[in-house]
């Protein structure tokens, strides 16, 4: 190993230490003694007064500490959990549920600090940037800071800066958390199965993009592009020339949040219509537009006056493919049908089924969830519990489901639990089959019909143009006697197993049979009494007879005589 390499490791190393020891001091105080003790880590944390737990956290139940704790971490736990909790395959209702109130809010850094950023991303100072800066932000979470400002031609902007030195922190949480995901797949069977570690990786891949705030500006621009026809939704324009990796401006959008119950009655919106406008925004970005904001919680969408809705925060969202959106709406109208058999087809269809995979068990289930779900009245039927379940069934049989799924799941729960809150009577099924409505006549339109029977006769062309060189390759394989044919024979590993132990028994037997015919040989022959002595001839055929009599003993354990 060279000394680069060396010195490398060791600084990972430092560094994974140094961050394990604070994750624990922040455990440590939200009541984890115990289980810091059993991991054998308390012994490293000294004995001050901001290392003791915190009494007003001592009395909460677990999955609420867990979430308090999270957000003190940092930004890798509070989107981990936020993420953990789409996945109710991998972690109790209880910690799902508590996930979700996750609120990324932290202190804010200076300004100083973040002026600094400013002038090392855009190579200039505030002063010549922005005609006034606002120093106290707006708002301020674990991957930046909002400050409000405005150019001189008076237009007012909303300009997010990251926290110094995230990037070294995210990267070093992230790199622990592989490793524990890697570690945990190779000794824990079921985590194997759900292959946590490759989860992991897109978790991470994910997290990283986040840091690039070049990606959040690319979907606020794509976002604002795919609901522009849209006169009752506004999305923020960027700023390209004032952006960068770790600066983005935007235009400010003004308006109350769409939770402020007292601020929609000052601005005079009626709630109930905007539980409407926000459903069908969301299912219309989801299931027709096929780009969407995945993470549309109260804090990221505002309500101007007049009724329209606003989308901030353009970080997390998320782009579906034709054959996916396809499959998804036929899911969601078996849903709100109450089809079974439709929703099993099609999670099939979209999902990878795995060699674990009950398909007749899977669609049992999934039948028995819809039955329940069918008897609830329209008041208190809840689409959110509905996904959760589906999700829940689907993961608890191996189907492996493409990754935008749990995000689409993910913005339909939190949109129907905001319009809930809004209007208490609200049933997410009205706007939805709206929505299908428009989704299905698009599909029916001529021009769509003619674009779908070109696309299958490019495809019909494409395969009956490598056909023939496909099969030509086979041939001359053939041919050449390099063709191999793998068989892989369903619980081989067993069967040659089984077969070896009657393989063993056989020839011990075999060897058992030989020693005792020869010391009867030997007892019978008098010159080989005289040479061996007849105690050693004895002694010699009760070895063979106690190996006999061990051979009858396994045979008879075994249960197979």
């Amino acid at each position: 190993m060279s000394s680069k390499s060396g010195r490398g490791l060791g600084r990972r190393a430092t560094s994974w230490l140094r961050r394990g020891l604070q994750v624990a001091s922040i455990l440590w105080r939200h009541g984890f003694g115990p289980q810091l003790r059993i991991l054998g880590l308390s012994r490293f944390l000294p004995s001050t007064p901001e290392r003791e737990p915190d009494p007003t956290t001592a009395g909460l139940e677990l999955p609420v500490r867990v979430r308090l704790a999270c957000e003190e971490i940092g930004p890798v736990t509070i989107k981990l959990a936020q993420a953990l909790a789409s996945r109710p395959d991998l972690i109790p209702m209880d910690y799902v549920r508590e996930f979700r109130r996750l609120q990324d809010q932290v202190q804010p850094f200076p300004f100083e600090a973040a002026s600094d950023v400013i002038q090392s991303e855009l190579h200039a100072p505030i002063d010549r940037l922005y005609e006034a800066f606002e120093e106290v932000p707006t708002a301020s979470a674990s991957i930046g800071q909002v400050h409000f400002a405005s150019l001189p031609d008076g237009q007012k902007l909303a300009v997010k800066v990251q926290r110094p030195g995230l990037e070294e922190v995210v990267e070093t949480d992230l790199q622990i958390l592989q490793f524990a995901a890697r570690e945990a797949e190779v000794h824990v069977g079921l985590l194997h199965d759900l292959r946590i570690s490759e989860w992991a990786s897109e978790f991470g891949r994910s997290l990283r993009a986040e840091l690039d705030y070049t990606n959040e500006g690319q979907n606020t621009d794509r976002l604002r592009q795919v609901l522009a026809e849209d006169p009752k939704v506004v999305v923020p324009r960027v700023y390209w020339d004032l952006s960068s990796r770790r600066v983005l401006t935007l235009e400010r959008i003004e308006g109350v949040h769409i939770d402020d119950v007292e601020g929609l009655r000052g601005i005079g919106v009626s709630r109930s219509m905007i539980a409407v406008h926000m459903a069908e925004s969301i299912l219309r970005q989801i299931y027709v537009n096929g780009f969407f904001h995945a993470d549309p919680h109260p804090g990221n969408v505002l309500v101007q006056s007049g009724g329209r809705i606003a989308f901030l925060d353009c970080g997390n969202a998320a782009s579906i493919g034709r054959d996916i959106r396809a499959s998804m709406v036929h899911l969601l109208m078996g849903a709100l049908d109450g089809d079974a058999t439709e929703v099993c087809d099609h999670i099939i269809d979209m999902g990878a089924v795995s060699e674990d995979t009950d398909l007749q068990q899977l669609r049992l289930d999934i039948q028995r969830m819809m039955a329940q779900y069918s008897a609830v009245s329209t008041a208190e039927f809840r689409m959110g519990e509905v996904l959760e379940d589906l999700m829940a069934v689907i993961f608890r049989h191996r189907v492996r489901m493409p990754s935008v799924f749990s995000s689409v799941l993910r913005a339909l729960i939190i949109t129907e639990g905001t319009c809930r809150s809004l209007d208490a009577g609200f049933d997410f099924r009205v706007p939805a089959r709206q929505i299908i409505s428009e989704v299905m006549k698009t599909w029916v339109q001529p021009a769509n019909i003619m674009r779908e029977l070109w696309r299958a006769v490019r495809d019909l062309h494409r395969y009956g143009l490598m056909l023939p060189r496909q099969a030509s390759e086979v041939l001359s394989r053939v041919q050449a006697g390099a063709l191999k044919i793998r068989f892989d024979i369903e619980n081989s590993d067993e069967t040659l197993h089984r077969l070896d132990v009657m393989c063993n028994r056989v020839a011990f037997a075999l060897v058992v049979a030989a020693i005792i015919v020869g010391s009867s040989v030997i007892l019978a022959s008098e010159t080989a009494v005289a040479t061996l002595t007849q105690p050693g001839a004895l002694a010699y055929g009760l070895v063979g007879a106690l190996m006999g009599l061990y051979l009858l003993y396994s045979i008879l354990r075994s249960g197979r005589l």
